[in-house]
């Protein structure tokens, strides 16, 4: 999803937070997302596909998604920082670094080892 994209759905969900608890249009909406519980829309993206890498990884997805995702140790004989990161495929187009495989791994890797466990 593109940066325009994003900021629109979040631009909307403003919108109805505000509307739900009855605020003005020039009140900060982020004590309002807070008291709603809701995560930002770039945040909420990120989860997703956090959620659904986990997924991936413990056999829960459909296998054509599973074969897809390989653990970093089983591309490299050499093991890295720890097992549980994934490999990264090399993107060349910018339509594939945004594809969700990318995204995901990239996410996935970032995450403190203590939280993929």
């Amino acid at each position: 999803m593109s940066k325009k994209n994003i900021t629109r759905l979040q631009q909307v969900q403003n919108f109805a937070a505000r509307i739900i608890c009855k605020k003005r249009k020039y009140e900060h909406v982020s004590p309002i997302l807070k008291q709603l519980k809701l995560l930002p829309v770039s945040e909420t993206l990120e989860l997703r596909d956090l959620i659904f890498m986990h997924k991936i990884l413990n056999g829960v997805a459909p296998h054509y998604l599973s074969s897809l995702i390989r653990k970093r140790s089983e591309v490299s004989l050499r093991t890295t920082r720890s097992s549980y990161q994934v490999h990264v495929p090399f993107a060349r187009t910018s339509s594939y670094q945004n594809s969700f495989f990318i995204r995901a791994s990239k996410a996935w890797n970032s995450l403190p080892k203590e939280q993929t466990l």
